[in-house]
This record gives C-alpha cells, structure tokens and sequence, in this order.
C-alpha cells in the first residue's frame, strides 16, 4: 500500500485567508475501502493508481493496484481521520488517464465499517497517426486526406476517426467522421484562396476520445496579383519603343515564374509579341496602345490586368521623375514637381502640375508643383499618388507609391505582474489588449467607484471584460519576459478625471518626466506617485513634499499609481 498526501498552498496578495483544522480522535477502528479494477473485458488491470479523496476535508490518499488487479486503503489513513457521513470520492489514474466518475464514491457508514467496490475502465482508443501534409500550395478546394487509424484496447469497440479543421492551430469544427481512412476536405468548412488552414484528428469508441493529433498546417495557394500595370513611357510618339510593368505580387511569397504578356493596338492583338517591350515600329501617330499583364507563381495563372491605354501623341511635356517615397508617422514630406516642354510648336508653354491626392497634399500649387503632407499616426499604409503636369493639350503623369511607417515603441515586459498603459487613442476591452500582449495571462483594473480590483483571464473572455481607457493604468500578469510594441498616439492633449485617493493612470507622453514634474502638472491636490518596481514588486513612493527623495522617472508606455486629495481634472498632453 501508498500513502500520499496532496496539499496546494495558495498565495493571495491583500486577502488573507484563515482556514480552520478539523480535530479527530487518532484512535478509529479500520475502515477498508478496496476492490478491483478492470477493463469492460473483465480483466484485471494492474499499476492503476486509485485516489481516494475525502471531500469533507479535501484530503487525498492513494493506492496502486496489485498484478491481481486488486487495491486496498483505508479511510483510517487519512490525515484527519475519517467520520460517519464523510463522503470518499475515487479516482482511477492508468497509463496517464485520469478517469473520473462521480458513480465512484460512498458515504461512510461506521455501521457497515468497510467498503468494496469493482471498478470498470473503458480505456481510450489511440490517436490516428501519418496525417497527410498537403504543403502550402494547394490549389484543390476538396483535397482528400489519408491517416493510419487508431486502435482500442477494449475488445469490440468500433473506433471512428474525426476530422476537425479551421483557421487556427487548434481547430474545433468538425469537418467529418468516418470509420475508414480517408476523407475529403472542404465540404464543411469552405477553403478559401490565400487562406492557412489547419486540420487534426482524433478517435472515439463510442465513449471516449483520444488525445488530439498534432494539427496539421496547410495553405490553399493564393493567385499571384499584378498592381500598377503601366505603359512607359506614359506620353509616346511615333519614335518612342514602349515598355510595359507591373508590380507582382504573391500572398505566400511565391517568385515570379512563367508570367506573361501581351499588347493591344487599337483592340486587336499585335500577334508575335510577348514580351514586356513594344518596338516602335508596331505603331504609328494616334494609334491606341494596351498592355496586358498576367502574373503566375509557377503554379496558377492570376487574372490577367491592362494597363490604362496611351494614344501615339505628338511631343509633350515630360514629368521630371518624383520616385516611391518612404515617411514616418507625423514626418512632413514635400513634393516638388519639375518638367520639360520639348514642343516649340506653339513657342512657350503654359505647364500646369496635378496631384490626385490633395486631400492629403491640402496646400498643393498647380502653378508650381509643390505641396507638403504631413501623415497622422493613424495614416500608416501604402498610398498610391498620381502627380502630372499638362501643356493644356498633352500631360505626362507619374504614379509613385508613398508609404508611411507606423512609429511604435516598444514596452518591456517581466514575468509575473507589471502596471501598463492603455495608449490607443479610443477605449477598447481588456479582451482586446490581451489580444495584443503575448504571454499574457490577465489583465486587471483597479475600479474608480469601488476600489476593488477586477481580473480578466483571457481564457473566459466573457467574464469581466472590462473597458481599457485611454490615459489609465491595468495590472497585467505574463508568463514570460515579454517585449509589448505599440503605435505611439497623437499629440493632442485629453482629460483624466482622477478620484479622490489612490487610482492608477498610465503615461502616454514621449517624452520621459520625472515625477516632481507629473505631480506638478497634476496640481496641489497630488499627495503621492507611485512606481512599482516589475523585478521586485515594490513600490517606490514620490511625495511632492520632499522631491529630492525618488524621484523616479515616467516612461511611455507604463502605469503608475497616484493618490489626489480630493477629485482632480487632470488636462493632459500625450
């Protein structure tokens, strides 16, 4: 026989918990609790750990079974001894199963004095092994998938296999169910272009389930995209050779292979011609142009894209090239367009520039072809800007690619509790910023009203999900040393209303304070700043009233606590 004691010491921080002893008499008569154990077959089962937990003290012994498949314990080896109308529940562990079944428990009856109980285990069929890998180019949407099926330890049971499939690495939709060997995706759930899917498997006997299989990942292979397809040069004559492009693009990242080309004059295709240049010699003066490129990543074909058509002019203003461009967030950038008239027809041209973008370029000057932009932080992305310039019969245009750069920083985060800020410039949810932290376990306000602290655990997402302010502070606890990138915000100052006494607000500013600073700015009514420090857990006070003492920097990007003597508008910027 084994004798085993579970025991689980809580930490609490704030609460205390004070439990009470329960006192038996250490003179009991024996209570025998044993029987068999064995599989639905009737056979014995042996090394089968059996737990007997008494749930009026929480306490837990345990015995092996024997070769004989037999075990034996007694209620008198618990640590508190047992009492008439104590209730035992067991618990079967064999070959790292646990199995639970409430069916398995008495009442202690001292007039009986002994317990026996057979116990059948349905053991669980094994997993299905060798799933097929269908690789990150599927172009079938109902591809089929082979496994070698599990197998069950009970005699008779039918084993059935069932597929599960979806988006994430942990897939819970059910797909199909067979007692083969095969199926075919994509019946239930649609597989979409460019989308990575994963599948796993599991068996069932009609009882119980095996474990997972470990998810399969596959991606249905997305056609390749051409954007910008263009004809340079943009304005041509009747000596000019053209030159078609576009910018190609795969979602897998897929090189270019086998792509091809085509050119249109005046709607018909020119025949024998396939390649991305068009000899001058194919045109004369007013003829209409087209290039069409259809862009392959060596396994599909895209859709084929035209470029817009230019018409073989006589000569025109040339633009100047202005090139891609590539800004950071709140960084002004200037364009300043330039051009070459080469037609002396009419003697002196008139040139007027053009921008398609000035809800951006808001101050642009035709007359001059200068204008500035300045992104705001929530502009980040790609922009597609077409600047030209005209002598009142022919234009020449240039469509650049801008991109702004998002500016984040970077918060860094220990392993345990840490006070960070919400920096976005809206609220959102504590479900939300934790979608945002890696390694996050929970996030967790201090409440204004009440001043008691709410937990969210990401594993309930329903519960407690509270609303994330701007300007506020949140406890949130990570598994591991964590590195947290965020967007910085805009420059704009905003409100916080801090109740009267301890409250916890976050620090958006860019640029680090001190905390004598903070405490001025906040006003007279501040009595203290307060740091906690994530390698310790201890805090660090700033009293206004003797600021040679801690007087800590705040960076961006974390939370502190504050204590005002009374309600305080604080009018800040960020």
């Amino acid at each position: 026989m084994k004798k085993r004691i579970s025991s689980v010491v809580v930490i609490a921080s704030i609460v205390a918990v004070i439990t009470s002893v329960l006192v038996v008499s250490a003179l009991q008569d024996p209570y025998p609790m044993d029987g068999y154990v064995k599989d639905k077959a009737g056979n014995v089962i042996s090394g089968a750990n059996v737990s007997f937990t008494n749930i009026n003290t929480s306490e837990t012994i345990y015995d092996d079974t024997s070769t004989s498949g037999w075990y034996s314990q007694d209620a008198a080896n618990f640590p508190s001894g047992y009492q008439n109308g104590h209730i035992i529940q067991y618990n079967v562990t064999y070959n790292g199963t646990e199995y639970l079944n409430d069916s398995y428990s008495f009442v202690i009856n001292t007039t009986i004095g002994s317990n026996t109980v057979n116990i059948t285990l349905d053991r669980a069929p094994s997993a299905p092994t060798s799933p097929s890998d269908l690789g990150m180019h599927v172009t079938d949407h109902t591809p089929t998938i082979t496994w070698t099926k599990g197998t069950d330890p009970d005699t008779g049971d039918t084993v059935t296999t069932y597929v599960y499939i979806g988006t994430t690495s942990t897939p819970t939709t059910e797909e199909g169910h067979t007692t083969g060997t095969t199926l075919d995706l994509g019946n239930t759930v649609t597989l979409s272009d460019g989308v990575t899917y994963y599948y796993r498997l599991r068996s069932h006997d009609g009882e119980r389930w095996s474990d997972y299989t470990t998810s399969v990942q596959f991606r249905m292979n997305s056609k390749p995209t051409v954007s910008d397809v263009a004809i340079t040069p943009g304005t041509a004559y009747t000596n000019t050779d053209l030159t078609g492009s576009g910018t190609y693009s795969d979602a897998e990242g897929d090189t270019e292979s086998s792509s091809t080309y085509k050119w249109f004059k005046n709607g018909i295709e020119i025949s024998g011609v396939t390649t991305t240049t068009l000899a001058s010699a194919n045109f004369v003066k007013g003829d209409q142009i087209i290039f069409q490129y259809t862009p392959n990543d060596g396994y599909e074909a895209g859709t084929p894209v035209n470029s817009s058509p230019i018409t073989i002019a006589n000569t025109a203003p040339v633009l100047v090239s202005i090139g891609d461009k590539t800004i950071n967030d709140k960084e002004q950038l200037s364009i300043s367009l330039s051009a070459t008239d080469i037609d002396a027809d009419d003697g002196v041209d008139t040139l007027t520039f053009s921008c398609n973008r000035t809800d951006l370029f808001t101050d642009f000057d035709p007359s001059t072809g200068t204008g500035t932009w300045t992104p705001f932080y929530n502009q980040t992305g790609i922009y597609h800007v077409d600047f030209g310039v005209s002598d009142g019969t022919t234009s020449d245009n240039e469509t650049i690619t801008i991109t702004v750069n998002d500016v984040t920083f970077d918060t860094e985060l220990t392993d345990g509790w840490n006070l960070i800020a919400w920096v976005a410039e809206t609220n959102g949810t504590a479900g939300e910023f934790a979608s945002m932290i890696p390694n996050v376990a929970y996030i967790t306000e201090k409440n204004l009203t009440t001043g008691n602290y709410v937990n969210f655990n990401p594993s309930a997402p329903t519960e407690n999900n509270f609303t994330v302010v701007k300007g506020r502070g949140y406890y949130v606890k990570v598994i591991a040393t964590t590195t947290l990138a965020r967007s910085r915000i805009d420059d704009a100052t905003y409100t916080t209303v801090l109740p009267a006494g301890w409250s916890i607000f976050g620090w958006t500013n860019a640029t680090n304070m001190t905390a004598e600073q903070v405490a001025n700015d906040i006003g007279s009514n501040c009595q203290y700043l307060t740091m906690r420090d994530p390698a310790t857990g201890n805090y660090i006070n700033f009293n206004p009233a003797n600021p040679a003492e801690n007087n800590f920097n705040l960076t961006l990007g974390t939370a502190y606590y504050v204590k005002v003597s009374s309600e305080t508008t604080w009018i800040r910027n960020a």
